[in-house]
């Protein structure tokens, strides 16, 4: 996961790695959406998530199993982090 500024804006980049496992996963929209909603409704800092916390996350995704909620947790956190951060989620890692 890596966060690009530029003059069009700021771009949250997820890493290969993670987007692969949430495939084969089969991690839905869905899931992840009941995720955020947990967080939006839960208290603390994940509320408003840093990037320190997103590379937490990413990296608890990446070691987890199929039953976790790891990589749907991941994804509504970088939702989380994108809305206070005035940032695009883009889908897939896109250069180097």
């Amino acid at each position: 996961m890596r966060i690009l500024q530029s003059d069009t804006g700021n771009y949250l980049e997820h890493s290969v790695e993670v987007m692969e496992r949430k495939e084969r996963f089969d991690v839905t929209r869905e899931a992840i959406d009941a995720r955020y909603v947990a967080l939006e409704l839960g208290k603390g800092a994940t509320k408003k998530p840093t990037a320190d916390t997103l590379e937490r996350a990413e990296a608890k995704a990446l070691s987890c199993g199929k039953d976790s909620d790891s990589i749907a947790d991941y994804f509504a956190l970088c939702r989380s982090f994108c809305e206070n951060f005035g940032a695009t989620e883009l889908n897939q890692r896109v250069g180097p």
